[in-house]
């Protein structure tokens, strides 16, 4: 019985709003709440995350800079050397996010761009390698679907095992 006033009332509600009579008699609101001035003043005070956001690089531009060896866009794979073997995408340098420590240097100027990637989007290791060279490096760039994406739209299987 409960569960046919539910329906009715729904009923009731979506036949008034088509003909937009009043809602007042429903015994729910199809309102959402206001949010409350306290949460949004707190999140609006939130300090800055000391971590930078990082732009997400398409896979059209990584295509692009994949087929230059020269190309003054690097791009880095956070991926283990075992992966990196079994197949990287042309001209990328292996920097695997597991070995990756305070003395960890490049040997490139840090006014080089970087494209960084990992093997699919819920992988963080992409994000560990960027996190750590943001301060030598400020342009970096993710290529967030990484090895997967890259291997299955790749142009050629040249760098795979």
């Amino acid at each position: 019985m409960v569960f046919q006033d539910i329906l009715q009332s729904v009923a009731i509600g979506i036949s008034a709003f088509i003909i937009g009579s009043s809602l007042e008699h429903l015994p729910f609101s199809l309102t959402k709440p206001p949010v409350q001035p306290a949460i949004r003043s707190a999140a609006e005070t939130m300090p800055p995350s000391p971590l930078p956001d990082f732009l997400e690089a398409s896979y059209e531009e990584v295509l692009e800079v994949s087929k230059v060896e020269t190309h003054p866009v690097k791009i880095i794979d956070a991926r283990s050397p075992e992966d990196f073997q079994r197949g990287s995408i042309p001209h990328s340098i292996n920097v695997p996010a597991k070995t990756l420590n305070k003395t960890t240097v490049l040997q490139l100027p840090s006014t080089t761009p970087l494209i960084i990637y990992c093997s699919d989007a819920n992988c963080p290791d992409s994000l560990k390698v960027a996190q750590a060279l943001s301060a030598s490096f400020p342009n970096i760039k993710l290529f967030k679907a990484g090895w997967q994406l890259w291997d299955i739209l790749s142009p050629s299987p040249s760098n795979k095992l």
